[in-house]
């Protein structure tokens, strides 16, 4: 009966008798791209491209539903239990067995004698049991941003991107392995404070967060502590934006110098000029002078972050 069934839906099918009765038709989606709607979206996204108002809008949207629930959920406020903790270590062979669910290879590849540069715990003394009766626990990677130093970096990283506020500009991001009980504080404050829009914390504000510390069991957090520095950062969120944002257009101009030469046949001083007109009309640069002294050191910085990601390829 079942291969009846599927011979005749097949014979369907091939004639054509078989057709869909949900869904959108091509043409709907077509016609979309011309709604006066999807207009205005595209419009904003595209005035926005190079500015922070893409951020602001989502940071409203988080603020608003933090406040619709915030006061409802159990998550975002806690209530405060004085219940003690009860603080259970893996035998050797519990520990021997155990291997971290979110990063198995990075698990196995630390050393015993690691330790968190946060709260100096070794790779044994992270390890801990769950409130679902499971060993839990393992080393995650927290990226540290560095900042900008060189002058006319960053000189050139504001005039390109002006619709940032630049207070805090990132040169690059530094790797740092860390424990998950430390981790767990920057994902647990953004659970409480949702009020509080681009959270981050450094390695130095965790530290000073801890209250205490203990083998086998979550750290203790002074929480309006954490709040404070994260309030503190606040230009650090903008600086990761701007900084992607940065990365993505060094590419865009590195590519459109190195096409310019190779397809387009122009010498350098030529394609050089090609991605300064880019940059005076998507940087709103009216000095052509400036405008191909920026091009000119948007490229190097590409070839620059390129060698650099090739080294630590070959390294690795």
């Amino acid at each position: 009966m079942r291969l009846k069934l599927i011979d005749e839906v097949l014979k369907l099918i091939h004639s054509g008798g078989l057709r869909h009765e949900h869904g959108t038709p091509w043409f709907q989606v077509a016609q979309r791209q011309f709604d006066s709607q999807t207009q205005l979206y595209q419009a904003f996204l595209s005035e926005t491209k190079r500015d922070e108002r893409e951020r602001e809008l989502f940071r409203l949207l988080n603020e608003f539903l933090a406040r619709s629930v915030q006061k409802d959920s159990s998550v975002i406020a806690p209530k405060i239990t004085n219940a003690p903790r009860t603080v259970q270590a893996p035998t050797d062979a519990e520990y021997l067995s155990y291997r971290d669910p979110v990063s198995t290879r990075r698990w196995e590849a630390i050393p015993e004698d690691w330790q968190c540069p946060i709260c100096q715990r070794s790779k044994r003394q992270v390890v801990r049991k769950s409130k679902a009766g499971r060993w839990s626990g393992g080393i995650r990677e927290h990226f540290e941003p560095v900042p900008e130093t060189d002058e006319t970096a960053l000189w050139a990283r504001r005039r390109l991107l002006p619709g940032f506020r630049n207070a805090f500009v990132m040169h690059d991001s530094k790797k740092v392995l860390i424990c998950s009980g430390c981790q767990d504080v920057a994902t647990q404050l953004k659970q409480r404070r949702r009020d509080i829009p681009d959270q981050f914390l450094t390695i130095d504000d965790l530290r000073d967060c801890l209250l205490a510390v203990e083998a086998h069991a979550e750290h203790e957090v002074d929480w309006d502590e954490a709040a404070n520095r994260a309030l503190n950062n606040a230009a650090v969120g903008s600086a990761w934006d701007a900084y992607f944002k940065h990365c993505s257009m060094a590419v865009e101009a590195r590519e459109r110098y190195r096409q310019a030469i190779r397809f387009g046949g122009c010498n350098q001083d030529e394609a050089f000029q090609i991605v300064a007109e880019d940059i005076m009309l998507d940087a709103r640069v009216d000095d052509a002078d400036e405008a191909l002294c920026l091009a000119k050191w948007l490229v190097s910085d590409a070839e620059r972050r390129r060698s650099e990601m090739n080294a630590e390829v070959v390294l690795s």
